[in-house]
């Protein structure tokens, strides 16, 4: 079975990831181009450098692996008593 996870760099996918690779799945993981954790990802993990909200990054995200389970965790949080922008337009 293979899964495409979303957020994998993230608190929760990574966990998720983890498991899934002890797991012997397949994981192809969406992380942005300025992420550095990608790098602590099992090496069994592909990695497709790409933005959730840009339609082109999922069109290659997916490519060739339709028959697989999505798994969402991307998100976005902030901890600032003020609104932050970023947040806010995603």
């Amino acid at each position: 079975m293979r899964f495409l996870v979303t957020g994998a760099t993230g608190h929760l996918g990574m966990v998720l990831v983890q498991r899934l690779v002890e797991a012997g799945y397949q994981i192809r993981a969406l992380v942005l181009s300025d992420d550095q954790l990608f790098k602590h990802l099992p090496i069994e993990v592909q990695t497709v450098k790409g933005d959730i909200t840009d339609p082109l990054s999922i069109q290659l995200f997916l490519h060739g692996w339709e028959d697989a389970t999505v798994i969402h965790c991307a998100g976005l949080i902030s901890l600032r008593w003020r609104k932050d922008k970023q947040v806010e337009k995603n």
